[in-house]
């Protein structure tokens, strides 16, 4: 290669090298945005798994079943789930018990306030022990 060939392939090499980046920056524009509600979850207050899977209907398996949920809207639904069956009779049992409520509690706060739902995570906000105000 002569000397005086070498600009030319510089320029080659540098105009292919911004072609690719132009084209994988347009193809990144044309991907389908995702919605809020099929945004991927992972819960924040994910207690550690029992050794043994405990089954549905008990607290620490509807624990470990909402923790599980794939997106923000199943997340929802699930921690809402448990929520209305746990503590079953409105009483705490012990203080496991009280942890993993309260848990679910500040989850399904956190998931509402991701999925862009600010009023509904304001009203969870202000129903929970540690902010809730006295009359």
């Amino acid at each position: 290669m002569t000397l005086g060939t070498r600009p030319r392939v510089w320029r080659a090499v540098a105009c292919a090298i911004v072609w690719t980046a132009v084209a994988l920056a347009l193809g990144g524009c044309s991907r389908a945005s995702v919605s809020k509600d099929d945004a991927a979850y992972r819960p924040f207050y994910a207690m550690p798994r029992a050794a043994t899977p405990q089954p549905r209907g008990s607290l620490k398996g509807d624990f470990d079943w909402a923790a599980g949920a794939q997106t923000l809207a199943e997340a929802a639904r699930r921690w809402t789930e448990f929520l209305r069956a746990h503590p079953p009779d409105g009483e705490y049992e012990d203080a496991f018990q009280r942890n993993h409520v309260r848990a679910a509690q500040y989850e399904l706060m956190r998931v509402e306030y991701l999925r862009g739902r600010v009023a509904e995570g304001d009203k969870l906000m202000n129903q929970l022990e540690d902010v809730r105000r006295s009359p």
